[in-house]
């Protein structure tokens, strides 16, 4: 017999509502989303359950599924959830989904367009977490990656889709917002456009930082690991569009007086790839 939910202060994941499914503790923005709780958690222990056309990733490190509509108040949601397999990483749990979680949050309290989070679950064994998850907002739309690979052979295609990336870069930078893992597979866009039905969105913020104020030096690593993914990773763009959107770039955000000493740190960014380590000092 499931309890009652239990109400809790809202934390830094902005969830209140405390439920027990099976052998998963969740806490969730509403009793509404137990069901879909109830339903990945079975799926996380057990992902041969899960349909193919609903499995988004599966690998050693992630587990990303779409799970249908339950109710009209509880709408198709990704759960995306984090097996821990080794010790390190169970006393580290606080470093996947609860970091996603508080990211996301920070995220969307500074304007950044991102999912909205309906739930954070974890399971323990013997004392440890062995999983946990999120259940986020199914945003509407296919990765940048995913649009460019379509167009590589239209140069109009290409060039449209990355200036029309230029005001969510803004938002970054304005927001002071160190993504870490900034790529084209990151942005969401919206099939009929940003401003004019499902926006365009940044997911993946397990990694995140966020500055105190914007910091041109940050934001130009930033782009510089973007133009990496681009090129020398995915081989999407030629090199030349990208520097032409770098420049671009600058003046979308007001940094052309700095144009020559940001410029520097976005080629050496471009060259090579960079580890987290080094994303995560800016």
């Amino acid at each position: 017999m499931t309890p009652e939910p239990t109400q809790l202060p809202a934390d830094s994941e902005g969830l209140p509502v405390r439920r027990t499914t099976g052998r998963a503790t969740w806490r969730l923005a509403s009793a509404a989303w137990q069901a879909s709780a109830e339903r990945a958690g079975e799926w996380i222990a057990d992902p041969q359950l899960i349909p193919a056309m609903s499995l988004l990733k599966r690998g050693e490190r992630r587990l990303v599924f779409r799970l249908e509509a339950r109710s009209p108040d509880c709408p198709e949601v990704v759960v995306k959830a984090f097996p821990l397999a080794t010790v390190r990483q169970r006393w580290k749990q606080d470093k996947y989904a609860p970091a996603e979680a508080r990211n996301l949050r920070e995220a969307a309290r500074r304007g950044l367009p991102v999912p909205a989070v309906f739930g954070l679950g974890w399971r323990r064994r013997f004392g440890l977490v062995s999983w946990n998850a999120l259940l986020l907002e199914c945003v509407a739309g296919r990765p940048l990656r995913e649009r460019l690979a379509q167009a590589t052979a239209d140069a109009a295609v290409q060039r449209g889709l990355l200036w029309r990336v230029l005001p969510l870069f803004q938002k970054v930078y304005e927001t002071g917002c160190n993504h870490i893992d900034l790529g084209p597979h990151a942005i969401l866009m919206g099939e009929t456009g940003a401003g004019s039905g499902a926006p365009d969105r940044l997911i993946d913020f397990q990694y995140c930082r966020f500055q105190n104020r914007p910091s041109g030096e940050t934001f130009a690593r930033q782009a510089g690991y973007f133009g990496w993914c681009l090129t020398a990773h995915w081989n999407l763009v030629p090199k030349e569009l990208v520097l032409e959107w770098f420049e671009s770039l600058l003046c979308a955000v007001g940094l052309e007086a700095r144009a020559a000493v940001l410029r520097e740190l976005f080629l050496h960014r471009l060259s090579h790839r960079a580890s987290i380590r080094e994303r995560l000092a800016g």
